[in-house]
């Protein structure tokens, strides 16, 4: 089984949490919160990118979705990426309110062409960043720094769910 296989099959707690946040954190992501609760509008990951040069923080959020993007469930996911670019109390100075900076919207499954058009011409109209992780790329990304893992610690290591969090958190 590939591991876009395995990751469909997760529920989408297990997704978030085996899979998503350990792979932000491989990607050097940094700060990453999950976020997935009653009072996330809309954001169920919270991390941050990089520090600006100017030593301002770079935000970034996830809209993660177990299940294909399509026509059928845009009205939820159009809802929460409204939700997610609204200004946030900073979780690390709730003196200052905050924006992110991308939104990344992700499913283990598919997004269909017609479901990226209604988002980027809906939010998208107000939020440029909003960037499209489906299945195939999700399995593009686990298998780069898998790749790039084993290669700088002279490793085999190969994808297991039960212990990716571990290896890449």
């Amino acid at each position: 089984m590939n591991i876009k296989d395995k990751i469909k099959n997760l529920s989408e707690d297990d997704l978030r949490k085996k899979v998503i946040i350990p792979l932000l954190s491989a990607l050097g992501c940094s700060s990453i919160r999950d976020n997935c609760n009653p009072t996330e509008r809309g954001k169920d990951i919270l991390y941050i990118t990089r520090d600006h040069f100017l030593r301002e923080k770079i935000w970034g959020a996830a809209v993660v979705k177990k299940d294909d993007i399509n026509k059928a469930g845009l009205d939820t996911v159009n809802r929460q990426i409204i939700e997610a670019i609204t200004k946030f109390i900073d979780p690390d100075d709730p003196r200052n309110k905050i924006q992110i900076h991308e939104l990344l919207v992700i499913t283990a499954g598919k997004i269909t062409d017609e479901a990226q058009k209604f988002i980027n011409d809906n939010s998208g109209k107000c939020f440029q960043n909003i960037h499209f992780v489906s299945g195939d790329k999700l399995d593009f990304l686990i298998n780069e720094i898998i790749i790039q893992y084993n290669k700088d610690n002279n490793k085999s290591y190969t994808f297991d769910i039960s212990s990716f969090e571990d290896v890449f958190k």
